[in-house]
C-alpha cells in the first residue's frame, strides 16, 4: 500500500514557497511582482512614447528592480525564518538541558538517601565473612537489608533507566543471598543466645565446628554454591556503582 508522506511533501512546498510570517515581506514581495509583471507594457508604451515624443513616463529599469525587490523580499524572509527556528531549537534545547539537570538532581539525592550511613566496607566484610569463614552475623545483614527494600520499591526508582536498571539488579542478587543464607545458614553455637547472633553453612556437616569428616564433601558444595551467589552479588554493586559514578559524577 503506497502512502503519502505529506511531511516531506510539505518541506519541498516551503523550499520554493516560504511562509511568509510579517507584513514587511509581503509589501516588497507584492511591489516588486507588480513591478516586474508590468514590465513588457511599460517598456512598449515607454519605447512608443520616446520615438514620438522623446519623453518616458515609467522607468526603464521597473522590471530590474522588481526582481531586485523580490529577491530582497525572499532573502528578508529566509533569515527571518532561519532565525526564528534557531530560536526554537535553543528553547527545545535549553528546556531539555534543564530536564537533563532535573533528573539528575533528583537521582543524586535519591542515592545519597539510600546510601545514608552506609560504608562500602560493610558489603565486603559481609561478602568476605560468608565466602572465607562461610558465616555471618546479625549486624552484617542488617546493614545491609535496605538495599533489597529499596530495590523493590517504586518509590525509590531512579530517573536514569541505565542507572535504574544497576541499582535494581544489585538489590535482586542481594535478595537472592540473603534467602540462600537463610535457608542454608544455622544458629551456632546452637546453645549460645546472642544479641549479635552468629550464623554458620550447615555445622553439623563441617568438622570445624563438630561436623564428621565424612560429611566434608556435602558441605563443600555448599560452600561453592555460596562463593558463587556472592560473586555474582558483588559484581552487581561494582556495576551498579560504576553507573553512579558516570551517570551522577560521584
Amino acid at each position: 500500500m503506497f502512502i503519502i508522506n505529506w511531511s516531506k511533501i510539505e518541506k519541498v512546498f516551503r523550499l520554493f514557497f516560504p511562509e511568509f510570517s510579517n507584513k514587511v515581506t509581503w509589501a516588497v514581495i507584492i511591489t516588486g511582482l507588480g513591478l516586474t509583471s508590468s514590465s513588457i507594457f511599460q517598456n512598449i508604451l515607454n519605447e512608443v512614447l520616446k520615438k514620438e515624443f522623446d519623453f518616458q513616463i515609467l522607468g526603464a529599469y521597473d522590471s530590474l528592480v522588481g526582481i531586485v525587490l523580490i529577491a530582497l523580499g525572499l532573502t528578508h524572509n529566509i533569515l527571518l525564518q532561519r532565525e526564528k527556528t534557531k530560536i526554537e531549537v535553543n528553547g527545545k534545547f535549553d528546556s531539555e538541558s534543564e530536564g537533563k539537570v532535573l533528573a539528575r538532581e533528583h537521582d543524586l539525592k535519591l542515592f545519597q538517601k539510600i546510601t545514608d550511613g552506609f560504608e562500602e566496607y560493610f558489603l565486603t566484610e559481609y561478602i568476605s565473612s560468608l565466602n572465607d569463614d562461610h558465616s555471618y552475623s546479625t549486624s552484617d545483614k542488617s546493614r545491609l537489608r535496605n538495599f533489597v527494600y529499596y530495590s523493590e520499591e517504586t518509590e525509590y526508582d531512579f530517573i536514569n533507566a541505565d542507572l535504574n536498571k544497576k541499582f535494581t539488579e544489585f538489590g535482586q542478587s542481594l535478595s537472592t543471598v540473603m534467602n540462600w543464607t537463610a535457608t542454608h545458614f544455622f544458629h551456632h553455637p546452637s546453645h549460645l543466645v546472642m544479641e549479635n547472633q552468629r550464623y554458620c553453612l550447615y555445622p553439623e556437616l563441617n568438622p570445624d565446628r563438630g561436623g564428621e569428616e565424612d560429611t566434608l564433601g556435602k558441605y563443600n558444595e555448599h560452600a561453592v554454591e555460596i562463593i558463587n551467589l556472592t560473586d555474582d552479588l558483588f559484581e552487581k554493586y561494582k556495576q551498579f556503582r560504576t553507573s553512579v559514578k558516570y551517570e551522577l559524577y560521584i
